[in-house]
């Protein structure tokens, strides 16, 4: 089983392509000396439920 879902509601992610209306326009981001970078995410659906989604390794 894949581990990383490849849409959401019937939706597919597609890579680099920004959320509607966001701005995504701002400073490089710079990481801290002895860290390394992660990421995670927040989506909201239009119902007002809302998807996590953290690093865990």
């Amino acid at each position: 089983m894949d581990p990383c879902r490849r849409e959401l509601n019937g939706i597919p992610f597609v890579p680099g392509s920004p959320a509607e209306g966001s701005d995504i326009d701002g400073p490089a981001f710079t990481c801290a000396p002895g860290l390394k970078p992660v990421a995670g995410v927040v989506i909201e659906e239009t119902d007002g439920r809302f998807w996590l989604v953290a690093p865990t390794n």
